[in-house]
Order: C-alpha cells, then structure tokens, then sequence
C-alpha cells in the first residue's frame, strides 16, 4: 500500500497565523532528523504557548519516520506513530516565528526559499549556543539578537544524515540532537513563563 499523501496530525503546521508560536524543524527528507527534533520540541515546550512542525527540503509527502529514527524517538520517550513526512513550502516557512535546521546546507536551502527568513533561521545547534545568553527579554528579541550573535557560534553546527548509516550513527545523531533540544527547550519555556503563560 502506498504510503498516505495526508501529513499525519503531529506535524501538521497550519500555513496561516495561529495564536501560539511556530517552530519549523527542517532537514532533507523530513524521516530522520527534522521528525525527531519536532517530537522531542513538542514533547518538551508548553504547547499551549508553542505549535512545532517539520519538513524536508527534499521531501516527499506523507512517509513514516524512517525506521531506526523511529526507534530512537522511542528511545527518548516520544511516539512517531503518527508522523508523516512533508516538503518544505514558502508557506509554512512565512508563518514560522523560528526554523531550526539540521545542517548549515538546510539553512541555505530555507534562505533560498525565502531570504527575508535570514533573522530567524538558525541550526539547532546554533541556535542552542546563541540562546543560552538569554536574559528575560520577549522572544523576537532573543531571536533577533541570536541572528545578530550567529558568528559568535563555534564548533559543529551541524547533525549529520544518519539515513542508512546503522543503528550506531542513528544514536549518536538523536543523541547530539537531544541535547540541542534540550537547551532550546529549556530557554523557550522559561520565555513563556516571562511572557506569562502558565509554568
């Protein structure tokens, strides 16, 4: 059977305007590591406050998670059954607030799309670097003052493709992507209870 053409409701990013804030995780294919960082966000943020989706710049419509993501997104407590992989559309990447990618090559491809999304694209892992100088201020502030800072990032900003690679690399891979999510986790809550939202 074919795999379903509809994006399963976990990543679905409406491409209008909602009342809480949009976070887009991007990679290639939209199977192995933009899945799993969205599931880990969702898992972690106050959704009440935080709407996260995922695609893939080279991404086909409706596919599971890749099968060895999948067990890692078990394995750090979050259920893929209901993923369905999607490509990126200038749509979802305008109503996003934040767009966190992959690999630098990820970010290049968003920016490509949609150049005025410079400010707010950043790596997971850059992202987690520049945000840790958070200080109390509102949200665009800190993404804007991340996207001024990016040159501050160093070391590897990138989680590479475990596609295909063994279960050993797909656990290094969920690893390093764990703990990007949890610091970014981390500072987003603590903006949304500054903001007001409920701890």
């Amino acid at each position: 059977m074919p795999p379903s053409t509809e994006p399963g409701p976990d990543n679905r990013i409406r491409e209008t305007h909602s009342n809480r804030f949009t976070i887009l995780t991007v990679c290639t294919a939209n199977i192995c590591r933009s899945p799993l960082m969205e599931l880990l966000l969702r898992d972690q943020l106050d959704t009440s406050v935080y709407e996260v989706g995922s695609a893939g710049v080279r991404g086909f419509p409706g596919y599971p998670m890749d099968p060895e993501a999948a067990e890692q997104a078990e394995r750090f407590g979050v259920s893929p059954r209901l993923f369905r992989s999607r490509p990126i559309t200038e749509d979802m990447v305008k109503v996003s607030g934040l767009i966190l990618t992959a690999t630098r090559e990820h970010r290049s491809s968003v920016l490509a799309m949609s150049p005025m999304a410079l400010r707010r694209t950043f790596t997971l892992l850059e992202f987690a670097q520049l945000a840790t100088e958070y200080s109390g201020e509102p949200l665009n502030q800190l993404i804007s003052d991340a996207g001024r800072h990016r040159s501050k990032a160093t070391g590897d900003l990138d989680i590479g493709d475990p596609y295909r690679q063994g279960i050993l690399v797909h656990q290094q891979v969920a690893e390093r992507v764990v703990r990007g999510v949890r610091q970014v986790g981390k500072i987003l809550n603590e903006v949304a209870v500054n903001e007001g939202a409920t701890p």
